[in-house]
Formats: structure tokens, sequence, C-alpha cells
């Protein structure tokens, strides 16, 4: 080996490994009251509401209104959080500050809207919404519609959509994915709630970059990694 080339392989040996993410305590948001049995009368038109219809199931009341508020305070948790690491936001984000910060000032403002993406939202696992920029053509939402995406609005551009899932017997627990955008329609935070399983966190950066939390419930945190999305 030239003497170029073990300089090279030495500096790569000692190059230090970055330092892991610090972890975020749970609870994540606020979704104990997301989920619900059947009102007796209807809400109001802005607080919609969706009677899920499961085959082998008792139907449940959703308000995706509910879920738009406890992923307000998912944000906030996680704008915290992106101050205990240096440079973390200039890393995912670049030059631009404030970008969760920017989310929950446009989601205030947010009012829902009976439109939806047309041929169906793109998710995993059943009901996790995926990181896609927000749809430029729309379809309307049926009035009784039982499941899918509903979307919330600011200003005339979209803010955020709430993926509905019934769940399934026998278990018949309802899932629910939150997807938040900025103001050019770019993801930037989804929160996925699954009340038969664990809930989990996407943090979408700039260049593919995205920050997963996974939940560990015998230490009550969400664990956080960096990951390359278009590396998948």
């Amino acid at each position: 080996m030239s003497a170029l080339g073990i300089v090279a392989a030495l500096s790569l040996a000692a190059a230090p490994k970055p330092a892991p993410l610090p972890a975020l305590p749970a609870p994540l948001g606020q979704v104990g009251n997301v989920v619900q049995p059947v009102p007796e009368r209807a809400p109001s038109d802005q607080d919609r509401v969706v009677v899920t219809k499961v085959p082998g199931c008792p139907s449940q009341a959703v308000f995706p209104l509910h879920m738009l508020a406890s992923t307000i305070r998912a944000a906030e948790q996680v704008d915290g959080w992106l101050g205990l690491t240096k440079g973390l936001e200039a890393k995912l984000f670049g030059k631009a500050k404030g970008t969760i910060g920017g989310l929950v000032a446009q989601l205030r403002t947010a009012a829902y809207e009976p439109k939806r993406e047309c041929g169906g939202a793109s998710h995993v696992a059943g009901f996790k919404l995926k990181g896609l920029p927000a749809p430029t053509k729309w379809c309307p939402v049926p009035a009784d519609a039982a499941d899918g995406t509903f979307w919330f609005f600011s200003g005339g551009k979209p803010a955020a959509t709430v993926f509905v899932n019934g769940g399934e017997a026998p278990a018949c627990r309802a899932r629910l994915s939150a997807l938040l955008y900025d103001g050019k329609g770019t993801p930037r935070l989804a929160v996925h709630a699954d009340w038969g399983g664990a809930m989990s966190a996407e943090l979408f950066g700039d260049r593919c970059q995205v920050v997963v939390f996974d939940f560990v419930p015998e230490a009550q945190e969400f664990r956080a990694r960096l990951s390359n999305a278009c590396a998948k």
C-alpha cells in the first residue's frame, strides 16, 4: 500500500462514530380522545367524525381533528427535541430555520375540507402514510366515508392529512396516521398511532433524510435513528 493509501486508511479508522441521537420521552402527542364510542348526537361540521365499518367489529367514532391536535403537540415535542443536538436542524433542513415551528403555526389555522387525493393514499403496514408530496388533484370525500384520508387546509394549501383504518377482527383496534406538510407541500412529520400496537413517528428532512422514532415500552421513550429513504 502506498503512503497515501496508508494515511487515508488511518484517517478512516480514526474517524469517530456519530453520537447517537437522544431519545424522545413518551407520551408523544395526546391521543386519548381520538377514538371513542359512537356519539348519540352528530358533532359539528368542523369536528368531522368517522364511524368505522369493519366486518366482525363494533363501530367506533374516530375524530381526525383530535388526531391533528395530538400531532400538533407531537410536533412541538419534536421541535424541542431538535434543539438537543447541535447542528441537527441544519443537517435536516439546510439553512431553513423554524421548519417544525412553521408547521405548528400553519396547523393552528387549518380546517377540514371534504376532499382527498384521487386514487387513494400510499401507505405501508396498512395505515402508515408515506412521506410523499401533497397531491395536486382532488376528489370529493363521501359523506359516509368510514376510512381513508381526511385533509386539512390552511390558506387554500394542504397542511395535513389523517388516514383512518378501522382495524380488523378480532382485535378491532383502530390505526391512524397523520402527515404534516410545510407551506410548499413537502411532507415533514408523520405520527402513526396503532391502538393495537405501538406508536411511531418520522421526521422528514431534505435530501431523503428521515429521523425514525421507534417506541421502546420498557424505557417509555422513542429511540431516534437517522436513515436515508432513498437507500431503501
